[in-house]
Order: structure tokens, then C-alpha cells, then sequence
């Protein structure tokens, strides 16, 4: 017994702690390799590997070419991955063919800090910028900017998602219908001192059917349009709460379709 005891905390003592891998883009080391060695903590191209949550951080602007996962321009986030942006810009070229930017699973973790995430075209699929089933999403001092959708959420699409905003821009981006700026179904999203403007249709939609719903505040939802009127947020179920939030030529719009007792809009 005393042995093991022994063995047992040789063991715990030798336990060494996983430091977060820096993967620098520049030189050799490109965007999509550098997400797969993060993705998968080995060696990728000229990118060092990844090692648990993984820092990715940009040297100059991403413009991406060719699709790399289904509709992606990038590989699909499946680890817990914070790009730091240093104001540089991640895009489709003009002249590529149509996807969006990026992707992140159920397993992911994606913070995206002082990026632009611009030009993404989701011709038949919803986010144009970035789509998330599961996981989360973390936005700071960064812009979605100029993306379209072919369904909901030019912008942003998440489904069962984690999706926080702070002092970031959601801007110009398009969709037909389904949430211009960002399109939430369940799950939930959180905007702090950020702006969604000029978006079409509508800055947020969220079908949240959840009590979880959505938190806006120190905001700013101007400018945003749909079926020519103003439109800034659409709850159709769950909770949506803006007690400091600016609205400006828009409309905070909820559905009276709630199967919850209490009212759908605090103020």
C-alpha cells in the first residue's frame, strides 16, 4: 500500500502543465495550417504544433483563395483556438468561389480579437462569416463585416451556441431572410458596447425557444432593414433582455407567440 502510495504521488508531482502552443502566420506557416496543428497539436507545413487552447496570431492580412472544408475557406474548429487578429483582416478574394469564412463544431472553441472577418459567401448555407453547431463563439474588438448567406445569419449562424459580442462591429452583412447580422437558434448570445448596423434583414434574429435568451448592453442596433421597415432585434421565443441598449432607427421586435408566462422584452 505505502508503495503505491509512493508510485502515486511520483506521479502527480512529474505532471507537467499543458502550455498553450503559439502559432505565428507568417513565413511558411499559413492560416489553415496553422488551425490544423492547433487542431490536432501536431506539426502542420512550416506551423509548429498546437498544445491545448492554442494561440493563433496574425501577422499581416489572411486573403483566402480555395475552399478548405466543405464550404469553408478554413479548417473546420474542433480545439479551443483564440486567433489574435492585431487588426489584420481574414477574407474570401473576390475572385474565389463562394464559402464562408469559418466553422466551428460542438468540440470548438473560437475567440477571434482584433480581427476582421470580411467577403465571406455562403451561397446555400447559412453564416456567412462563421457558422457554429455547438461550441462557442467570442467576439472582441473585431468586426464581421460585408458577408452573405444564401440562408440566415450573413454575418454570424450558430445553432446550440455559446455567442458572445464585446466592443465589436457587426456591419453590412446580408442575408435573405434568417437575421443579416447574426442568426441564433437556441443557445444563447451575449452583445456588450458593440454596434450591429446596416444589416439585411434585421441585426439579430434569435429563435431561442429557451429562457436562456439574449442580453444586450451599452449597444448600438441602428440602421438595419427588412421587408422595408427598420428592424433591429427578433425574438421569437425565449428571453431577450436590452436594459441598456441603444436603438436608433430600429425596432426591437418579439414574438406573441411565447409559451413562457412572463414577457419576452425587459427594459
Amino acid at each position: 500500500m505505502r508503495e503505491w502510495l509512493v508510485v502515486l504521488l511520483i506521479s502527480l508531482v512529474c505532471v507537467t502543465p499543458v502550455v498553450p502552443a503559439v502559432i505565428v502566420v507568417e513565413g511558411g506557416c499559413t492560416l489553415p495550417d496553422a488551425i490544423t496543428a492547433a487542431n490536432t497539436d501536431a506539426p502542420v507545413g512550416s506551423c509548429v504544433a498546437g498544445s491545448g487552447d492554442d494561440d493563433v496570431v496574425l501577422t499581416d492580412d489572411v486573403v483566402l483563395t480555395t475552399v478548405d472544408n466543405g464550404s469553408s475557406g478554413l479548417p473546420k474548429i474542433v480545439s479551443d483556438i483564440r486567433v489574435e487578429g492585431n487588426g489584420f483582416r481574414i477574407s474570401r478574394s473576390d475572385t474565389a468561389p463562394a464559402f464562408r469564412i469559418f466553422e466551428v463544431s460542438f468540440t470548438g472553441e473560437l475567440r477571434l480579437e482584433n480581427t476582421t472577418i470580411g467577403n465571406g459567401s455562403c451561397q446555400g448555407c447559412s453564416g456567412g462569416g462563421i457558422f457554429a453547431l455547438g461550441g462557442s463563439v467570442e467576439i472582441v474588438d473585431s468586426r464581421i463585416s460585408r458577408n452573405f448567406a444564401g440562408l440566415g445569419g450573413g454575418g454570424l449562424a450558430s445553432i446550440g451556441t455559446v455567442v458572445v459580442l464585446v466592443n465589436s462591429t457587426v456591419t453590412g452583412n446580408a442575408a435573405p431572410f434568417g437575421g443579416g447580422g447574426i442568426n441564433q437558434s437556441y443557445g444563447t448570445v451575449s452583445i456588450t458596447g458593440s454596434t450591429i448596423a446596416r444589416n439585411s434583414p434585421t441585426g439579430v434574429e434569435v429563435a431561442s425557444f429557451t429562457f436562456q435568451g439574449t442580453t444586450i448592453s451599452n449597444s448600438t442596433i441602428s440602421g438595419n432593414s427588412g421587408a422595408g421597415i427598420e428592424m433591429g432585434v427578433y425574438s421569437s421565443g425565449g428571453l431577450l433582455e436590452h436594459s441598456t441598449a441603444r436603438v436608433p432607427h430600429s425596432a426591437v421586435n418579439h414574438s406573441a407567440h411565447s409559451s413562457q408566462s412572463e414577457p419576452l422584452l425587459r427594459l
